[in-house]
């Protein structure tokens, strides 16, 4: 399966590490350089990603990512994301 991580802090990190050599690709975005660079040198399986590669290619996303930074996130990649928080409530 084709796994997405939109974010990489603390949750993200100890999901990848649980999920890795079991068969999965996995992508991550690069919103923390020192985690994302250590999972991806870690694990074979691990890639840091753009996001509108992982929103395209992925089965599954995850948005591990901190409320205040969901809107700016996701509207940074207007070819795959319409989304506004205030109207998702």
């Amino acid at each position: 399966m084709k796994i997405g991580f939109i974010g990489t802090g603390k949750i993200t990190n100890s999901c990848v590490r649980a999920l890795a050599g079991k068969g999965h690709n996995i992508f991550i975005t690069e919103r923390n350089v020192s985690i994302s660079t250590e999972l991806s040198e870690s694990f074979d399986d691990v890639n840091v990603c753009p996001l509108d590669f992982i929103v395209s290619e992925s089965d599954v996303i995850f948005l591990a990512l901190m409320e205040n930074d969901v809107d700016d996130v996701l509207n940074s990649s207007p070819r795959y994301c319409d989304y506004n928080s205030s109207t998702n409530d």
